[in-house]
């Protein structure tokens, strides 16, 4: 399809419904016709059509009906309905109430709550859709406990999970990532546009992702610092006040193997799975963990064979022990089940926009290339940054936005160092910084849009709305993004940088964040007064 101003069309009517209505699934709904419409040229058949085959290819329908083999969509959903049966199986088994009989012999302050999730979701960085959903599980009843805004918790969520994907080179996003910048010219071949190792590059690429970095680092300064303002504050106002009540009916008495035994047969379900899948053997070393953790596929069907069998497992404990009985356990399958139903079809929408987006109505390439055109050199990185992160944000997919971001600035960069390809990397120094601000971007854009399917598992993991979430968060985000932004303007005239160098520089970004948090903060607050007065 041409670029033209008309595919901005399906962004901007998700925004406008989204906040006229305050409702996301209307606004992916009316995201994705408009974008059918505009593909199919306004043919209403052909349209429907479309819309039919994005379902399919969303749901992997259509991958089971040709049997391709890439069922990455079904396993996520499945993993999804699972883990909700799980978590309604350990609720009312009293797994739940025994677990938080525990923690309030360790926790006793509100502190400690709120800093749970920063040591809890290291933990289960394999993926961001497991951190989100198992870390939040986990914790939320405490929030709730302690009277503190599930929408802190979205947050910390949301700001922790995709951030710690990309950090740590062993989570969901490896694969991809890698292959990406594979496909896009960066291997060992004569025929490539730079000659190096992807998984190395991305490697050396780390200390450049500051957003991720910064977001991390901010979370800890908001719970370290106590910093409260904005529409958060005024959600933590109203959760000191509320009490939320869950599932009053009577049922025994829980004990902790009613947590642990569903928990820990999921967990450890995954590695489990992730070697069956690879076809390990104790006597062969030539797949390892890692070897199948690079496996995108195996990863995902992991998650859901894991979450299969932790069902199979927990019901037939909780069956045994009389936790539960038979029609007790039929009734929890379908009500988990439908828990998720909303999150399952906002996933479905998310990932039919941003395949439209992707694939017909080409939003970011549009605007990468009227953003990024005739840029001076010293601001590509940050010119990078702000693009990947708006396409994120408005596409709802981080990994489309590195899809369509990757393919474009690889030959950007090599074509400003005015050197014949193949180039090794160090003959381009705007390399790093301009991978790390698309990456940058691909973890801004779920913290400032709620139609991403990151803020949507966030919010969906706390028990409050998309917009709620964002709403709350975005002020939040502030710090980070100015921070980030420059950083990236300043990266180009500090080239090279040693490693110390590069730490001392992210220190001063941290710093001179926590200065930004302190006086929004005071900011706030001195407003507040002044408007009471």
């Amino acid at each position: 399809m041409e670029l033209s101003w008309i595919v901005l069309l399906p962004p901007l009517a998700v925004i406008a419904i989204a906040c006229l209505t305050h409702n996301v699934l209307y606004a992916l709904l009316s995201g994705v016709i408009t974008a059918s419409l505009i593909a199919c040229q306004g043919n209403i058949g052909a349209s429907a059509t479309l819309l039919l085959k994005k379902f399919g290819e969303a749901t992997s329908l259509t991958d089971l009906w040709h049997n391709t083999a890439c069922y990455d969509h079904a396993y996520t959903l499945g993993f999804l309905v699972a883990l909700g049966i799980i978590i309604e199986l350990i609720t009312h088994a009293g797994g739940l109430e025994a677990y938080g009989r525990l923690m309030h012999r360790w926790i006793t302050r509100k502190k400690q709550v709120e800093a749970a999730p920063l040591f809890l979701s290291p933990l289960f960085f394999l993926d961001d859709y497991l951190n989100n959903l198992v870390g939040g599980a986990i914790v939320r009843p405490l929030f709730d406990q302690f009277h503190l805004a599930r929408a802190k918790l979205a947050y910390m969520l949301n700001a922790l999970s995709s951030s710690q994907s990309l950090l740590i080179p062993a989570s969901s996003w490896l694969a991809f990532i890698v292959m990406q910048l594979q496909s896009a010219g960066i291997s060992c071949a004569a025929s490539s546009l730079i000659t190096a190792d992807a998984f190395t590059l991305y490697v050396q690429t780390i200390p450049y992702l500051l957003y991720p970095i910064l977001s991390i680092a901010s979370v800890w300064i908001v719970v370290g610092l106590d910093i409260s303002y904005g529409p958060m504050e005024k959600a933590e106002e109203k959760a000191r006040e509320h009490t939320y009540v869950n599932h009053q009916e009577s049922r025994p008495k829980g004990t902790l193997s009613n947590f642990f035994i569903p928990l820990l047969s999921f967990l450890g379900g995954i590695p489990v799975a992730l070697l069956i899948l690879a076809q390990w053997h104790p006597w062969q070393t030539c797949t390892t963990l890692c070897g199948a953790l690079a496996n995108t596929d195996a990863l995902f069907s992991a998650l859901w064979w894991a979450s299969i069998g932790a069902l199979c497992i927990s019901s037939i404990y909780l069956y045994a022990t009389s936790a539960l009985t038979a029609s007790k356990l039929r009734t929890l399958f379908l009500a988990g089940a439908s828990s998720m139903k909303s999150s399952v079809l906002l996933l479905t929408l998310a990932w039919m926009f941003a395949s439209f987006l992707k694939h017909d109505v080409p939003t970011g390439a549009y605007l990468a290339k009227h953003l990024m055109n005739h840029a001076p050199h010293s601001i590509i990185p940050a010119l990078c940054f702000v693009t990947a992160t708006l396409i994120t944000a408005i596409a709802g997919s981080s990994w489309g936005m590195i899809g369509i971001m990757i393919p474009l600035v690889l030959p950007l960069v090599t074509t400003m160092s005015n050197l014949p390809t193949p180039l090794l990397p160090a003959l381009i120094p705007l390399l790093l910084p301009v991978l790390g601000a698309v990456l940058s971007g691909a973890a801004a854009g779920p913290h400032i849009s709620p139609i991403t399917d990151a803020a949507i598992i966030s919010s969906a993991t706390a028990q409050i709305t998309p917009i709620q979430h964002i709403r709350t968060m975005l002020p939040y985000c502030v710090p980070p993004l100015l921070c980030t932004l420059a950083g990236f303007l300043a990266l180009p005239f500090l080239l090279p940088l040693s490693f110390i160098h590069m730490i001392t520089f992210l220190a001063l970004l941290i710093v001179a964040m926590a200065l930004l948090h302190i006086t929004i903060q005071r900011l706030f607050r001195k407003t507040g007064k002044s408007s009471v007065s």
